[in-house]
């Protein structure tokens, strides 16, 4: 019994370090002091948001006059 307590009190200390399953730049913070957050909660809680940013991608708009002028490399 008391090594069934210590592997539950090693679970528990485990999961309370959260990561995340990419490197990425922390967009936005949701978790607040003392709020309670479950994985899979109905509620969609979660922690925070985190950006992967390899590969970025962005879309532009050019009017068909300027198609011809625009090239992999220009300024934008």
């Amino acid at each position: 019994a008391a090594r069934a307590s210590v592997e539950r009190a090693e679970d528990a200390i485990a999961n309370l370090v959260i990561t995340a399953p990419f490197d990425g730049v922390l967009e936005q913070d949701t978790a607040e002091l003392g709020a309670y957050l479950s994985p899979g909660s109905p509620s969609g809680a979660h922690c925070a948001t985190i950006l992967q940013l390899d590969p970025i991608k962005i879309v532009g708009f050019a009017p068909e006059m300027l198609v011809d002028r625009i090239a992999v490399g220009a300024m934008a």
